[in-house]
């Protein structure tokens, strides 16, 4: 049996990255991946579902979604 859990599993990365506690974890990652085009300063860990945008559309279900402090919505799907 495995001692350690997979982070590219949905349910793991988000135990480990989508929680108030992991924020500052999840900064740095993110930080690392946009190195070079974005800096995000702090994020605001949001709700995970976007209800549909018309009539019969599909709602969004996301990893993490969070908000930087410029007002600019990154959505992270694993």
């Amino acid at each position: 049996m495995a001692r350690f859990i997979n982070p590219t599993y949905d349910m793991a990365f988000n135990r480990i990255f989508g929680q108030e506690n992991s924020k500052d974890l999840l900064l740095d990652f993110l930080n690392d991946l946009l190195k070079g085009e974005k800096k995000i300063e702090s994020i605001r860990l949001l709700d995970k579902e976007r209800p549909p945008l018309y009539h019969k559309g599909r709602e969004g279900i996301y990893d993490i979604a969070c908000l930087t402090e410029e007002e600019e919505y990154i959505i992270v799907e694993m």
